[in-house]
């Protein structure tokens, strides 16, 4: 659409003009001798040549340079100089094949646990060393400066931009992430027990109790990790140390005191698993079956589903205790599963079931159980109950020949 307004044309073009004027004195290198003069100064390196500074600082060596390439021209404008600037900090004791950088150069092969720095933050190499140096506030220095487009290999941090300014907060920068990353093998258990007993995400305060345990689980370094995640009411970090201790106190604990359910399922689901014969074990599934229906049904059907594929020793009792849920989707399992491996002493608790206001499908199991249960022992024990044919219907009766037959 043609412009028919010339002032309007010379006033666009007078713009264009006064933006690129700006847009030149901001790359020139006229504006940007004094800040890296200052900066040098500040951080107490030397400046050995216009835009190139190098120094020391706390064991890292530090070098600024720039350089200017020709940008080519094009039909209607002429070859441009631009300037380039790279920064390195070499921290010494970072191994050489330790790596991390944003998540679109490459694929990690260590995640923290810290669900935002992962996302923004590729980690390669020594696991332990990762764990060791990225601690919560390691972990916000990295990620700031490798969304700032920081990367680190070979031992150092790098950082490649056009332009020559920003040069102070970009030096400043690299070395708040040299020392981020500084000083991974000394103190590892210290720093891992710090890390776990911190405030930082759960799932990397886990990780490191994870990896604290099997590098120096025999230290005071673990004893004082592993104290701090018991301590933990939200569930992972208890559950991660009760699984590494495989200890049926902190697994019941877990399941009845944490607040996180899928915690609480997952350390129910190891402690009937894992020990179906422990009195702890025990203890736990009777407070959660008195509870009823205050705990969440999800909680109660896992019960279920790892009583009946854990070890047969001891989860008849389990199992009978979760026979009397008030929820069907509960009981129902059990009581099938009651008819599949149960023992007589289930039958008595089997056998008012029938009566349970549950529904028909509740009684009905509770029967084919009974029947199931006294198949596989035709010749029961005096005292014990026993299923009899009443008139076409089955019942239950008690061994006395005169006892009246309750019908089904």
């Amino acid at each position: 659409m043609p412009v028919e307004d010339p002032l309007l044309v010379l006033a666009i073009v007078a713009g264009a003009a006064i933006l690129k004027h700006f847009v030149w004195r901001a790359a020139s290198p006229a504006l940007a001798r004094p800040a890296w003069a200052r900066a040098a100064d500040r951080l107490g390196f030397r400046q050995t040549g216009e835009f190139m500074i190098e120094g020391v600082h706390q064991g890292m060596t530090v070098e600024a340079r720039a350089a200017t390439e020709i940008a080519p021209g094009y039909v209607y404008r002429s070859a441009t100089t631009r300037w380039n600037t790279v920064i390195e900090v070499v921290v010494p004791d970072v191994p050489a094949h330790f790596q991390m950088a944003g998540r679109d150069r490459f694929d990690p092969t260590f995640v923290t646990g810290d669900r935002d720095f992962d996302a923004a933050v590729s980690v390669r190499g020594d696991t332990l060393y990762a764990r060791s140096v990225l601690g919560a506030e390691a972990r916000q220095a990295v990620a700031d400066g490798v969304r700032a487009g920081w990367w680190l290999q070979g031992g150092k941090w790098v950082h490649e931009a056009s332009g020559l300014h920003g040069i102070e907060g970009l030096l400043r920068q690299g070395l708040a992430l040299g020392r981020a990353v500084s000083g991974g093998h000394a103190g590892k258990a210290r720093r891992l027990a710090d890390e776990v007993a911190g405030e930082g995400a759960i799932g990397a305060r886990a990780e490191a109790l994870r990896l604290l345990a099997s590098y120096a689980r025999k230290t005071p370094a673990y004893a004082t990790a592993l104290a701090a995640a018991r301590s933990d009411t939200h569930g992972e970090l208890a559950l991660a140390a009760a699984l590494i201790e495989d200890s049926a106190e902190d697994l019941a604990r877990v399941t009845l005191a944490c607040t996180d359910l899928q915690a609480r399922t997952q350390a129910l689901v190891a402690l009937a698993t894992r020990h179906p014969s422990h009195p702890r074990t025990m203890q736990a599934l009777e407070r959660l079956t008195g509870r009823g229906d205050t705990e969440p049904v999800a909680l109660r059907q896992a019960l279920v589903s790892a009583l009946i594929a854990g070890d047969p020793r001891g989860r008849e009792a389990g199992l009978i205790l979760s026979a009397a849920d008030p929820e069907a989707q509960v009981a129902i399992p059990a009581i099938e599963a009651l008819g599949e491996h149960g023992t007589l002493a289930a039958v008595s608790a089997l056998a008012p079931l029938r009566d349970r206001a549950m529904g028909g499908a509740a009684s009905a199991a509770a029967l084919r159980a009974i029947l199931q249960i006294q198949a596989r022992a035709p010749h029961a024990e005096v005292g014990g109950l026993a299923l009899v044919e009443s008139g076409g219907e089955l019942a239950l009766a008690e061994d006395d020949p005169g006892a009246q037959s309750e019908k089904m």
